[in-house]
């Protein structure tokens, strides 16, 4: 599936075509809602904070960038 926000960079006939052989669903939303910006600006600022958080708290230092991934993902479950 892949997500867009219908501002015209990938809504051409060629791209369309493109995604319907390739199996994928194409969902659209309101370009530059500002309330939905807002909450998803929010909620990376959030998970970026409980990496940060995280990674600062372990005293792995020296596998700190090895371990942003698996961190960042439990910062998300965390919070949902």
């Amino acid at each position: 599936m892949l997500r867009s926000d219908n501002g015209g960079e990938y809504n051409s006939e060629r791209f369309t075509e493109y995604l319907w052989s390739e199996g994928v669903t194409h969902e659209r939303k309101i370009p530059r809602t500002l309330e939905l910006n807002r909450v998803a600006e929010r909620l990376n600022r959030t998970l970026i904070e409980m990496t940060r958080s995280m990674v600062t708290g372990s005293r792995s230092s020296g596998h700190r960038l090895y371990l942003l991934q698996p961190i960042l993902a439990t910062a998300a479950v965390l919070k949902l």
